[in-house]
């Protein structure tokens, strides 16, 4: 896998409320070295780590989505916020282009959201995507919106295929 490190983009969501990221990870082989310490320490599998990064943002650390998620496990500013409070971290939105607090509160989401969903990886991934309110509403079922059963998709086919170490099957169109 590629691992890019952008660490000089600069991304613009609100005038001087986003600067370049300055990333304490230099590399892709500590990003994948703390994403191993964070899986263990929240008791999530990595290569499901692995897969969300990979298709949420690409490992660019500075990602930002239309709708004003950052980083790379494209992280909701008011999601975030509640997950560092109850890490007890200091947080601000800017602090999502920082790789390290990122991957340390997706980790601790997927691991809320496993517990949730009894380690249903289809509804952990649903949930991430579209919101918890979102699945409660359909029943605690994948919600028919075509973004979110694309990548639960997306998401589940790199998973499976990063598991078994094989090439990836034509059926994962990412």
């Amino acid at each position: 896998m590629n691992l890019k490190n952008t660490r000089n983009t600069v991304i613009y969501l609100k005038p001087n409320k986003y600067k370049v990221a300055k990333n304490k990870l230099e590399s892709s082989i500590e990003i994948k070295n703390f994403i191993q310490e964070q899986a263990t320490h929240f008791n999530v599998d990595p290569v499901l780590i692995d897969a969300i990064i990979t298709v949420e943002s690409g490992y660019n650390l500075n990602a930002l989505s239309p709708k004003g998620a950052l980083g790379l496990m494209q992280l909701m500013p008011a999601t975030a916020r509640e997950l560092a409070k109850k890490e007890g971290v200091q947080f601000e939105d800017g602090h999502l282009l920082d790789p390290k607090t990122n991957i340390r509160l997706g980790v601790k989401y997927l691991a809320e959201l496993g517990n949730r969903y009894n380690n249903n990886v289809e509804l952990v991934l649903a949930a991430y995507h579209a919101g918890i309110g979102n699945v409660a509403q359909y029943n605690n079922k994948v919600p028919p919106f075509e973004s979110t059963r694309r990548y639960v998709r997306d998401v589940t086919c790199l998973y499976n295929n990063l598991h078994s170490a094989s090439v990836m099957s034509t059926l994962c169109k990412l």
